[in-house]
């Protein structure tokens, strides 16, 4: 986000970048929804706080690789910049320490 101006740098257009979580953080996309089917028919809709994310990007300490389904802190840091530098909204950065578990599909 900066536009060079002889030796000096101002903010003045929006550009968008990749964010690249570094040691053990995570940045996360929360899913704000989930819809179920009843056996009967019923959609059952999910809303409100949900915990769980899919991992975007990891840092280089973690365990996680991206897309991976993960519960996670109903409290993550919320950076209004997040949005502002990816363009993307419900990206959350969350301490490694902040998951609580990694949701895996049974075999």
């Amino acid at each position: 986000m900066a536009k060079k101006e002889q030796g000096t740098c101002a903010v003045l257009e929006k550009k968008v970048s990749r964010v690249r979580p570094l040691q053990e953080w995570v940045l996360i996309r929360k899913i704000e929804r989930e819809e179920t089917t009843t056996e009967a028919g019923v959609v059952l809709v999910a809303g409100g706080r949900s915990q769980r994310g899919l991992v975007v990007a990891a840092g280089d300490k973690v365990p996680l690789t991206e897309g991976q389904l993960v519960i996670f802190t109903n409290f993550p840091i919320e950076l209004e910049d997040l949005e502002d530098v990816t363009g993307q909204k419900d990206l959350k950065l969350v301490r490694y320490e902040e998951i609580y578990a990694v949701i895996e599909p049974c075999q």
